[in-house]
């Protein structure tokens, strides 16, 4: 079941849609990124910026 939704898929919910992951997004996800709560049960700190930028380009590296 590798993949059963397509990357570029847009799921469009009641209260929320999900859009996929761009670029354009990654100045407003690491300002949310700094509130340490979110990382907290995580084995890693994305609060730090170094860290969360190298999350997301990970995941843009595996998307190609």
């Amino acid at each position: 079941m590798d993949n059963w939704i397509p990357n570029a898929t847009t799921l469009i919910g009641e209260t929320v849609d999900l859009i996929p992951l761009e670029q354009m997004h990654f100045a407003v996800l690491e300002s949310l990124a700094k509130d340490k709560r979110i990382w907290e049960f995580y084995a890693y700190d994305g609060s730090d910026q170094a860290v969360f930028a190298n999350i997301l380009l990970n995941r843009f590296s595996e998307l190609k």
